[in-house]
């Protein structure tokens, strides 16, 4: 699916607040994933597409958790962990999500 404004049509941003990995502090207003996919279970991996053909991805456990979003960052939406410990699993400039079905 595409990521676009629409896509988060009714539903109700949080505020998210915390340090970057380089320790600077960050404020976004965000929309949890779960929300914003229609049919999610836990064995499936979904992949987060960013402009640069860069990306990510979460397993649907995680997400069910409602502890991953989407912040709107300038004109661009960036995947946001604020469990991840490491910091290391990011994406920015998101472009496109694709939902993957898990091994039965």
């Amino acid at each position: 699916m595409k990521v676009n404004s629409d896509l988060f049509e009714g539903i109700f941003p949080v505020r998210l607040e915390g340090k970057n990995a380089d320790g600077e502090e960050y404020s976004y207003r965000a929309f949890s994933v779960r929300e914003v996919l229609d049919s999610l279970s836990g064995d499936m991996l979904v992949e987060f597409i960013s402009r640069d053909g860069g990306g990510a991805a979460v397993s649907g456990e995680e997400i069910l958790t409602g502890q991953v979003y989407l912040a709107e960052d300038g004109d661009a939406y960036r995947l946001i962990l604020p469990k991840d410990r490491h910091r290391r699993r990011w994406c920015k400039h998101i472009i496109e999500i694709i939902q993957e079905e898990g091994d039965s």
